[in-house]
């Protein structure tokens, strides 16, 4: 591990069970802590972040490696500039963390979380494996793909009640209706009726 990778308000401690990352100085809220750097890789390991489906960043000893999960993190990955950034303010001391499920879809090796939060889930997998509620809470933090499998991954469910749509408990808290294309084309920029935006296969993304 190149020490010089360390920025100036962090540093690595070891309480002889594992490493971890802690604070140093004060940080403050969308300070850098750490350039994601690394090699790319077709496979997943321990401490890989997933950029696409088959494209993984392994941080080949690089520090960031070492900072630990939370289900309530102070800090997230920003895949576009490949950077960990500070949600919130962080402490003198503060131990960082990140929560690995807003980038990957499947970890390579699950684990028991024990960061003690009340929005801890327990087991983590990876995004794929999270309820609704957990979902929607991440949403804000979501890495590029982990975006776009919503989008395309997820099954359609058609809701009608009254002729209206209402909220469905679908896996990332839309509803999916089928619905044949409208007779008329809207004006460009327009949602068409029922404020519902065209969705590949003739699917309705109902808001």
């Amino acid at each position: 591990m190149d020490p010089t990778q360390l920025e100036r308000k962090v540093s690595v401690e070891n309480d002889g069970l594992e490493a971890y990352v802690v604070c140093t100085n004060p940080i403050a809220p969308g300070e850098v802590l750490f350039k994601i750097t690394g090699r790319l890789v077709a496979r997943p390991d321990r401490y890989s972040v997933q950029l696409a489906a088959r494209i993984h960043l392994t941080p080949d000893g690089a520090p960031w490696s070492l900072v630990n999960h939370s289900c309530e993190p102070n800090a997230w990955i920003d895949c576009a500039s490949q950077q960990i950034i500070a949600l919130r303010p962080i402490l003198r001391g503060n131990e960082v963390s990140w929560n690995y499920q807003t980038t990957e879809w499947d970890l390579s090796s699950p684990f028991r979380c024990t960061c003690a939060s009340e929005l801890c889930v327990g087991y983590i997998q990876g995004f794929r494996h999270l309820r609704l509620l957990s979902r929607q809470l991440l949403l804000p933090l979501l890495s590029p793909f982990l975006r776009s499998r919503l989008l395309y991954e997820l099954p359609p469910v058609s809701v009608e009640s009254e002729g209206r749509q209402r909220p469905c408990d679908s896996l990332d808290g839309w509803c999916y209706a089928s619905r044949p294309e409208p007779p008329h084309r809207e004006p460009a920029g327009r949602p068409p009726p029922g404020g519902c935006v065209p969705r590949p296969g003739s699917r309705w993304l109902v808001f």
